[in-house]
């Protein structure tokens, strides 16, 4: 060792290799280390990325209960509302109508005492004994009180039957004008949902408006009448006896239970019946667009039988609540004629109660007379609110249909949408480029929460320059676009338009800048240059020339002058007197015309040929 031979480099070797395997070992577990550490932080930020996840299907859930829930609360009392919107906007029809409708229902209490006067003269009158001048009198006056009686109930039914008819067409017109006007108010996210697909909207459009008839002003003013002649009878007959009336008020409550159940019964229908008609639309709107599609698949059978499936979801109601309504409506009738011949049976005990029988035969008779005139007064007026009251059952089902359409009108009217294509609210600026810039972007459809389309998406656009975005059918290439014109809102991030970010943007500002082609076009039934000049924001005016122009540049001029009468050729529904490429072109020219500074072509050129 000493001498540091050939033992002493072996050994001094050995040595430096303990202090490189050290070394060694303790590098590996330092890096072993470091990268548990960075296992334990990724797992770490895949658990919060899961919680964020989680929470932003649990908010927009949450979001859509909530908007439910509040426009549920704000139609508690729509049926007040719809009678108040009717009233507000033509008071002066409905307050002649309301005259009217009292008027009208005053008529037969009134003409039953009148009645009663003419039948209790001549049940005075004995044989071989001459009319008196004061009974003549007395006949004379109750007929041409009745004639007035028939006088006035014609102006009045010609009040509250015409000018509540004329008010009640006015609010259906202006309520469906609008319940469209808010249907175009709407974003798409909402047509998105499976209750407001074309076919339900475009039922609940035509339906809805017209089942509000059960509550228009028409249906008011016959409510009106029943209630008046229910009021003056009941007065008159209190008037004229009151115990009999008394008794006969104490069954009342009998009567408005079993219309309380029939009005409950008919809404319990209603409300199964009015969805299964909006999905038949949804069928039928189906079949007929893709008509060709169905006929080519030997498929008409199967969508006649879907249709006719839907049809029978009401049928079942029918059954299930027709035997019901029937019993309620039947009892109601027979408690009607219980409660006259209750009436009569009291009013003749009452009367035994008040004649005075140690008298002469002549007075006798009078007073009898006199005693069951008056009960007859009490009770053919108390018999004619009853027989009134009992109308009402046949009003409650065209009231639960109109209720319920009521909410669904003000479910879409009350709505307010989350982006408002009508504001006028948002920034705009001068001298737009059209760069586009998609910062981290994340989206998730919110009918389809649970599913993340794009992951942080980021890309920038410049002016004057093509993105093609490619990629697996599925994977958000039209879902960006759509993000650009702001037909729906990123979950997070943002998406700019030269540094703005488009949710600040004024939306007609933002839309008037971009021009969007889809991957099928969608034609108006107009002729070919008005569906091009659809394409010209509000306010500009554009010549025939720059129309032409932007038809040659989508090289659609050739085979649109071509046409036998050219520009003005009608191009039917949807554009179906084209062939796919010719739709195409026209939508290419549509965008154009606008002269964006964004031009989207979300796969527009595929029905087109390698030329074009």
């Amino acid at each position: 060792m000493d001498l540091k031979g050939t033992y002493y480099g072996l050994v001094k070797r050995q040595s430096m290799e303990e202090e490189v395997d050290q070394e060694t070992v303790e590098n590996d577990l330092k890096k072993f280390r470091e990268q548990e550490d960075k296992e334990v932080e990724n797992i770490s930020l895949e658990q919060t990325n899961l919680h964020n996840e989680n929470s932003i299907v649990k908010q927009i859930k949450q979001e859509y209960k909530e908007e439910q829930k509040k426009l549920k609360h704000s139609n508690r009392f729509v049926l007040f509302r719809v009678i108040w919107n009717n009233y507000k906007h033509e008071y002066i029809f409905c307050t002649l109508g309301l005259i009217g409708g009292i008027g009208a229902g005053a008529a037969f209490p009134f003409y039953s005492l009148n009645f009663v006067d003419l039948i209790r003269v001549l049940m005075k009158l004995h044989p071989g004994i001459n009319l008196t001048d004061e009974q003549a009198n007395s006949i004379l006056r109750s007929c041409m009180i009745i004639i007035c009686i028939g006088i006035i109930t014609m102006i009045s039914f010609f009040c509250y039957v015409g000018l509540f008819m004329a008010a009640g067409e006015k609010m259906i017109g202006r309520i469906r004008r609008r319940f469209y006007y808010s249907i175009m108010h709407q974003n798409v996210s909402w047509f998105d949902r499976r209750e407001n697909m074309v076919g339900a909207v475009t039922t609940k459009l035509t339906s809805d408006p017209t089942s509000l008839q059960g509550i228009s002003a028409e249906r008011v003013g016959d409510i009106i009448e029943i209630m008046s002649t229910v009021g003056f009878g009941f007065g008159i007959g209190l008037y004229f006896s009151w115990k009999l009336s008394l008794c006969i008020l104490a069954v009342f409550p009998i009567i408005s239970f079993f219309m309380f159940i029939n009005g409950q019964l008919n809404s319990k229908n209603a409300a199964p019946a009015k969805a299964a008609y909006e999905q038949c639309g949804v069928t039928l709107v189906e079949v007929v667009e893709a008509m060709k599609t169905v006929q080519s698949l030997g498929k008409e059978d199967y969508f006649s039988q879907k249709y006719n499936n839907d049809l029978q979801i009401p049928k079942r109601g029918i059954i299930k609540w027709g035997p019901l309504l029937s019993i309620t409506n039947a009892i109601t009738n027979l408690l009607t004629f219980s409660i006259n011949a209750y009436g009569y049976y009291l009013g003749i005990c009452f009367m035994k109660k008040t004649i005075n029988y140690q008298q002469d035969v002549p007075n006798f008779v009078d007073e009898i007379i006199d005693t069951f005139g008056d009960i007859q007064k009490a009770l053919m007026t108390i018999n004619s609110a009853t027989t009134s009251f009992a109308q009402i059952g046949n009003v409650l089902p065209d009231v639960g249909k109109a209720v319920g359409a009521a909410k669904s009108i003000y479910n879409i009217i009350d709505r307010k949408p989350s982006i408002d294509c009508y504001s006028e609210e948002g920034e705009t600026f001068n001298d737009v480029k059209g760069e586009i810039e998609f910062k981290n972007i994340h989206f998730r459809y919110p009918t389809r929460a649970d599913n993340e389309v794009l992951k942080g998406i980021s890309f920038k656009a410049e002016q004057g320059k093509t993105i093609a975005l490619v990629g697996a059918s599925g994977c958000g290439k039209s879902t960006t676009i759509q993000l650009i014109e702001r037909f729906y809102d990123p979950t997070s991030g943002e998406v700019l338009l030269d540094g703005h970010n488009i949710k600040d943007l004024n939306i007609h500002f933002l839309r008037n800048q971009i021009g969007l082609v889809g991957q099928e076009p969608v034609l108006f039934a107009e002729s070919v240059i008005d569906n091009i000049k659809r394409g010209v924001p509000e306010g500009v005016e554009v010549s025939n020339e720059q129309i032409y122009a932007a038809a040659k540049m989508a090289n659609a001029h050739d085979f649109i002058s071509a046409m036998p009468e050219g520009y003005n050729t009608m191009v039917g529904d949807r554009g179906s007197q084209l062939s796919g490429g010719q739709k195409q072109r026209i939508a290419i020219a549509r965008a154009l015309i606008r002269n964006p500074k964004v031009l989207l072509l979300d796969e527009a050129t595929s029905a087109l040929d390698s030329e074009s």
